[in-house]
């Protein structure tokens, strides 16, 4: 177990700590990746992961206000109006 603790501190390793990257003592920010990692399949990785995240906030802000804006409509509308009728199921 100590060797391999000694192994991963041998070799420079990158930490995220909120909104930067930690890398041998240094602080970046998320913009400098490409400093940060020098495989190009990490910093593949991370553009990915960026985009991903990018993709990802859109969505959720256009459905949480889609759907606050929706249940504000229901909640704080008009108290008489009528979503269905009665009377066709009636008949």
């Amino acid at each position: 177990m100590s060797s391999l603790i000694c192994f991963q501190t041998a070799f420079s390793q990158v930490t995220m700590t909120g909104n930067k990257l930690e890398k041998d003592g240094q602080t970046y920010k998320m913009l400098q990746y490409q400093d940060v990692f020098r495989k190009p399949e990490a910093a593949s990785y991370f553009k990915n992961a960026r985009t991903n995240n990018t993709v990802g906030s859109i969505f959720a802000y256009t459905g949480g206000f889609s759907l606050g804006f929706g249940l504000s409509a229901v909640l704080f509308g008009p108290k008489k109006q009528v979503y269905g009728s009665y009377d066709s199921h009636m008949k």
